[in-house]
């Protein structure tokens, strides 16, 4: 028996029509099944690549923005420049 190539090409709604069957005559299988269930409803979905690029972009596009807005002090940055020896009178 090619346990492998069975498995591989049953349909998934027969693996779960098995499963379902197995597990209410399984303690032991039932108390897996919650323990798992309950790990993934806890765990933090992962960040596709594409959301992850989205992301950055968004976040790129706010700096940018928040950048172009900013009102700098002109007369104190000119002050610390020439402090700093960066600027002459």
């Amino acid at each position: 028996m090619d346990f492998e190539n069975i498995y591989t090409n049953t349909t998934d709604s027969l693996k779960l029509k098995f499963l379902e069957a197995i597990i209410m005559h399984n303690n032991k299988l039932r108390e897996e099944f919650v323990a798992f269930a309950r790990n993934e409803e806890n765990r933090t979905p992962a960040l596709s690549y594409d959301n992850f690029l989205e992301l950055i972009h968004t976040m790129k596009s706010e700096q940018i923005r928040d950048l172009y807005n900013h009102k700098p002090n002109l007369p104190a940055l000119k002050d610390e420049m020439r402090k700093a020896g960066l600027m002459k009178n």
